[in-house]
C-alpha cells in the first residue's frame, strides 16, 4: 500500500469514527439536560429551530441509555448512523458485546441487518418501559421533583414506541 493510499485510510477512518462519537456524545448532552427543568423548552427548540425531531430525540435517549453503546472500547465496531445505533441500543449490553465479538456488529453493519436482531423490539421496548414505571412512592414528597421527570420521559418515550415511530 503506498503512502497515500495509507494516509488516505487513516483519515478517512477518523473521520469516520467522528461520526460515531458525536452521535454518542449528541445522545449524552440530550439524557444530561432531560434530568434538568429546563427540559420542556430545551425540546421545544430543538424541535422548532429545526435541529432534530422528537423520534429523534428520543432515539438520542435510548443511545444514551445502552452501556455497550458508551463503552469506549466499542467505538470502533460502531455504524455512524443514530438510526442503526437506536435499533442497536434496543438490544442488551451483553447481546451488543457478543455481537461484537462475534463481528456480527461493525462499522459497516447494515440498518436492515440490525433490525433483523429485533423483530419484536418496539413490544418488547414498551413492556420494560411500562415495568419501570411501577415507582415506590413511599418517600413522594423528598423524591417529587425527581420522579416527575422521570415518569415524564418515560411515558414520552411509551408515547414514541406506541405510535410506531
Amino acid at each position: 500500500m503506498s503512502n497515500i493510499t495509507s494516509q488516505a485510510v487513516n483519515e478517512i477512518t477518523a473521520s469516520w469514527h467522528k461520526s460515531v462519537e458525536s452521535i454518542l456524545k449528541t445522545a449524552n448532552l440530550i439524557r444530561k439536560y432531560s434530568f434538568t427543568n429546563e427540559w420542556r423548552a430545551i425540546q421545544e427548540e430543538l424541535i422548532n429551530k429545526n435541529i432534530m425531531k422528537s423520534s429523534v430525540i428520543s432515539m438520542m435517549m435510548g443511545i444514551s441509555g445502552n452501556t455497550a453503546l458508551n463503552d469506549p472500547k466499542n467505538l470502533n465496531y460502531l455504524p455512524p448512523s443514530y438510526n442503526s445505533l437506536y435499533n442497536i441500543s434496543l438490544m442488551s449490553p451483553d447481546d451488543i458485546e457478543s455481537k461484537i465479538i462475534e463481528g456480527e456488529i461493525c462499522s459497516s453493519t447494515k440498518l436492515e441487518e440490525i433490525r433483523g436482531w429485533a423483530p419484536n423490539k418496539k413490544r418488547i421496548q414498551r413492556k420494560k418501559i411500562l415495568s419501570l414505571i411501577k415507582v415506590d412512592l413511599s418517600d413522594y414528597e423528598s423524591h417529587k421533583k425527581e420522579l416527575i421527570i422521570e415518569l415524564n420521559k418515560l411515558v414520552q418515550q411509551f408515547n414514541f414506541l406506541k405510535l410506531g415511530v
